[in-house]
């Protein structure tokens, strides 16, 4: 059984390879996901994002773990896992984003991956603007996570071009930030700012380190090896709370409220031991 799990690795690592974007981290980035999504019958595609998912690193994380006794299948397991992001992601809305959330506001969901967030955001919002570096991954969004007030967009590039200037009143960005280059992270506050309403704010869940900026990747000296790992597995970029600090302030907003998200709320997921940065452009 150990053996046929580590095929299954195997293979799953040559999928990403197949399946990712031209640029680092886009994983069922490849324009050919959405193509498949169009060739496939309407009543296929919800079995079809299923799959696709479970070639991505970042969402369905325990579909290969001992979490799921070997008698239990293969479209069982990614149902399961579909239930649990479903529910984490119900969770941290309903405990930590619902309080910021009204009726009346336009949202942006930055880095919205599935859209299991924004569904759950939308119904207290009037609109949400789901945005993801994966083409693929909005794909699968579309299908499993649509809402009537839901806009999902693929936004490969390092601005927010399809939102124009002060027209956002809540941006949110849950479990993304650890995963952006220096460049991205600074360029992107720049684009909160700009796209914020002048009473807009900004709730971002930030991993944070003790130690200066740090990324995954700085031992691997190959070339090869170092493009194979950015298309099969996810860099994790940790920052100090202070560099953070001064990055919010630099782009144009004001002293962010720093905290633990486990003193506002009890959530199963690794968000309540890490940080919320909550800002505004006041």
């Amino acid at each position: 059984m150990k053996n046929i799990r580590i095929h299954v690795l195997i293979i799953t690592a040559i999928l990403r390879l197949i399946t990712s974007g031209f640029k680092d981290q886009n994983f069922l980035g490849s324009p050919l996901v959405p193509f498949l999504f169009k060739l496939t019958p309407k009543k296929y595609r919800r079995s079809l994002a299923l799959s696709l998912i479970g070639i991505s690193p970042q969402y369905f994380i325990y579909q290969y773990t001992t979490r799921y006794p070997a008698t239990v299948s293969r479209k069982e397991i990614l149902e399961a896992e579909h239930r649990r992001n479903s529910s984490s992601r119900s969770q941290i809305c309903e405990k930590i984003l619902k309080r910021w959330l009204q009726p009346h506001m336009d949202v942006l969901d930055f880095g919205c991956g599935l859209g299991y967030l924004a569904r759950e955001a939308a119904k207290y919002s009037k609109n949400v603007v789901a945005i993801d570096i994966s083409c693929g991954v909005i794909a699968c969004a579309k299908e499993l996570n649509s809402f009537s007030n839901i806009s999902f967009y693929v936004n490969d590039g390092k601005c927010l071009s399809m939102l124009d200037g002060s027209t956002i009143d809540l941006i949110y960005s849950f479990a993304v930030v650890q995963h952006l280059s220096e460049g991205l992270f600074e360029g992107f506050l720049k684009e909160f700012f700009r796209v914020l309403k002048p009473d807009g704010k900004v709730i971002c869940h930030i991993a944070l380190s003790d130690q200066p900026f740090t990324k995954s990747e700085h031992k691997i000296n190959s070339f090869v090896a170092r493009f194979i790992k950015k298309r099969i597995l996810l860099d994790m970029h940790l920052r100090t709370l202070e560099d953070v600090r001064q990055k919010i302030i630099r782009a144009g907003f004001k002293e962010p409220n720093i905290i633990l998200a486990k003193q506002i709320c009890d959530i199963e997921d690794d968000i309540a031991k890490q940080h919320l940065f909550i800002f505004s452009k006041l």
